[in-house]
């Protein structure tokens, strides 16, 4: 049992794969890893003045390719459970990860499509290559799953706002637009509102007929990943047999104590090896609630 991870790849931080493939490993999760582009860091991170935003590459669909045949050839695509992609780089990239999703579900027919639509979140807006918004809406949309989109992504994919001042049961009302159009389950992650006076953040689960919601008090961090963090967290939770509402309150949870830990730190990255048991073991558990 495995999952193909399909998404960046960072020499130093924990985004993409940096943060999908300790997360599924430490859940007990063999974990296969392509990269969509290999960067130094993230992109947001500070540099010395004048130095490029970035250094790095993204990826051909040639090499996505490449690395598919060489992946069946070995057996492995087989054993794949499901499939996570996130963050593309380029939209040429798009067929070459349709194809791969395609080929891991003839050769496993029970293997699940799970994408996280990174494409930008709210106050900053689109921050991808032009392009990979149309795809996810117009080629991803109809084939994943489950699909993972934060408040922004969901609301550019269900009508194509931003989401702002949306609340709960508007964010559920169009997760559940989303499942219409082909998803089996909705996952929307980074929500923020207040509780009691208090701030907090958790994620929801939307499918055809029922809704669930884990939220946890929000942590002041600047660190980038959680989402990425959050999506591979549901998926190993998924994978290893756990029920939506049991996957959704232990990724949350454990998010949570990853956030925290980086913010009492003051870590510029996430606190990730310093948290990893707490990937596996939360030691408070956030519940998740039926809504809707």
């Amino acid at each position: 049992m495995s999952v193909l991870s399909i998404q960046s790849s960072v020499a130093a931080g924990y985004v993409g794969n940096g943060a999908a493939v300790p997360a599924l490993q430490r859940l007990g999760i063999e974990t296969v890893a392509l990269s969509t582009v290999t960067l130094a860091h993230h992109p947001a991170r500070r540099v010395a003045k004048g130095a490029p935003a970035w250094r790095g590459r993204i990826a051909e669909p040639s090499e996505i390719e490449s690395m598919m045949d060489g992946l069946a050839a070995a057996g492995e695509l087989a054993r794949c459970a499901a499939i996570l992609t996130g963050y593309l780089g380029d939209a040429s990239l798009g067929p070459a990860i349709l194809d791969a999703v395609a080929r891991v579900k003839s050769a496993n027919p029970k293997a699940l499509y799970y994408c996280d639509p990174v494409m930008g979140e709210s106050g900053k807006g689109f921050y991808v290559r032009a392009g990979i918004p149309e795809f996810f809406r117009d080629r991803v949309l109809p084939r994943a799953d489950v699909l993972l989109p934060n408040l922004f992504e969901l609301a550019w994919l269900a009508d194509g706002s931003d989401g702002a001042g949306w609340d709960i049961a508007r964010a559920l009302e169009a997760a559940r637009r989303l499942v219409a159009r082909g998803p089996k389950l909705v996952v929307v992650k980074g929500l923020r509102r207040l509780v009691r006076g208090r701030r907090s953040v958790g994620a929801l689960v939307a499918s055809a007929s029922a809704g669930w919601l884990a939220e946890g008090p929000e942590v002041a961090s600047s660190a980038h990943g959680a989402g990425d963090l959050f999506s591979a967290l549901f998926v190993g939770r998924r994978v290893r047999g756990e029920n939506v509402a049991s996957a959704l309150a232990r990724a949350v949870s454990s998010l949570h104590e990853v956030m925290a830990r980086t913010a009492r730190e003051h870590r510029e990255e996430m606190a990730l090896v310093a948290a990893l048991d707490r990937l596996a073991n939360p030691k408070r558990l956030f519940k998740a609630v039926k809504i809707g």
